[in-house]
């Protein structure tokens, strides 16, 4: 069903169409989240592309690391550096699940990251006020 995803005018797959599909696959589980990861290039419509995407205050999350990946860049591979960029939109992305929105909090790995420098300079934890967030939500 990923082929129903897969855009061939933008050689991209749509994220939201793979989330749908990995909460749908999942709904009858019992799992509290669910985190896809792929290894292909993702958009969404109003952007070029995207490194994941989640459900805000809900159930699902997914990420790719197709452009986290140094070799995209024409960089060598350096798997510790892609492993670090990974747990960072990882986390952010589940971030959303519990219904954070984009922080301005430098270093948090709740901002927003356009370019895979941004995920670079941000720290793969959550700031104060984001932590305190989550906390009060559980």
């Amino acid at each position: 069903e990923s082929n129903r995803a897969y855009d061939i005018s933008r050689q991209q797959y749509s994220s939201t169409i793979i989330l749908e599909q990995l909460i749908e696959q999942q709904a009858d589980a019992g799992v509290c989240r669910v985190l896809g990861v792929c290894d292909f290039d993702l958009f969404i419509p109003i952007f070029t592309y995207v490194f994941g995407e989640a459900q805000v205050n809900g159930y699902g999350a997914i990420v790719s690391t197709y452009r986290l990946n140094n070799i995209f860049y024409g960089g060598t591979s350096d798997d510790e550096l892609l492993l670090e960029r990974l747990i960072k939109e990882a986390t952010h992305e589940l971030g959303h699940t519990f219904g954070l929105i984009h922080c301005h909090n430098p270093g948090c790995v709740m901002t927003f990251s356009t370019y895979v420098e941004d995920i670079d300079e941000k720290s793969a934890t959550f700031c104060r006020d984001c932590w305190n967030y989550i906390k009060k939500q559980r």
